[in-house]
């Protein structure tokens, strides 16, 4: 008798705190479930109040001088536009403006296949990240970047638009790293801004003078050599200081490129162009006008 009211009090104990166990796990769920749905909530608002469409039919272009301060070519437009990887630029000098140590070795946590090199588990240097970021314009390594950030993913983008608004970049937005949200968005003049404040650290001078990137990486024992290639055929030339490519079919084919050219600084910015090709002939014009100026 003793046996069996024990075996009752057991099974009744044992049902209790498996039904407390999925109530917990259904609340906490829940709780889960609604901060979520909130932070979407928040985030397709504060999307449908800045919401930035397709690249223009003709692509907004500023060739300035800015040693004698003068436009040779284009204009400082205020058109709003997406700016696919150039978004990166303000990624790699989120990091070094907060002082980032460039040899500390971070792992690769997320799954994304689009334009990267790298694969989740991976691990490799911060300043190897940077590169991948800047010659190669890898998105996983941007977004590695943004995750390894004091406070994680959301403090870093915070800390994108904070930079943004220091350096006067009054029409510009970031929602993640990469520039494959459509509505990471700016202008010419943000872009101008934003290209003079990250030619002032050699890491962005280095990534210019850079054909491609050889590094290697950990995957569990395994060392992993890994060689991308320069996104422009611009990336290594004599004078090139500061370069960034991006391209999404929203933003189109974009570029800024900071150069010296006879002891003088030139800043090039393409936004929108209709396909590489026509980025090219606007880069290879804009580089012939430079010798009659």
């Amino acid at each position: 008798m003793k046996k069996i009211l024990l075996t009752i009090i057991i099974a009744t104990f044992a049902f209790v705190n498996t039904a407390d166990a999925k109530t917990y796990k259904k609340e906490k769920k829940s709780s889960y479930v609604v901060k979520k749905q909130k932070k979407t909530a928040k985030r397709k608002a504060y999307k449908a109040n800045s919401y930035v469409g397709c690249c223009n039919t003709n692509p907004n272009i500023l060739l300035v001088n800015l040693t004698d301060n003068f436009i040779i070519d284009g204009n400082l437009s205020a058109n709003k536009v997406s700016i696919a990887s150039l978004s990166k630029l303000m990624t790699v000098y989120t990091v070094v403006k907060n002082h980032q140590n460039f040899n500390e070795v971070l792992k690769v946590n997320t799954r994304l296949s689009n334009h990267t090199r790298l694969s989740k588990g991976m691990t490799l240097t911060r300043g190897d990240l940077i590169k991948l970021a800047l010659v190669h314009s890898d998105n996983l390594a941007a977004q590695t970047l943004a995750e390894n950030f004091p406070g994680g993913f959301d403090a870093f983008i915070y800390e994108m638009n904070k930079n943004a608004k220091e350096l006067g970049m009054t029409n510009t937005i970031f929602f993640e790293p990469t520039g494959l949200d459509a509505n990471n968005s700016s202008t010419i003049q943000d872009i101008l801004l934003l290209t003079k404040a990250a030619s002032q650290y050699d890491i962005f001078r280095e990534a210019a003078k850079s054909e491609n990137v050889v590094i290697t990486a950990q995957r569990g024992k395994k060392t992993v050599k890994i060689t991308a290639g320069a996104t422009n055929k611009m990336f290594g030339k004599e004078g090139v200081l500061t370069i960034k490519t991006g391209f999404t079919n929203a933003a189109g084919f974009c570029i800024t490129i900071l150069m010296s050219v006879d002891n003088k600084l030139y800043n090039l910015i393409v936004l929108g162009a209709r396909s590489s090709k026509e980025r090219q002939k606007i880069i290879e014009r804009s580089m012939q006008s430079l010798k009659y100026t």
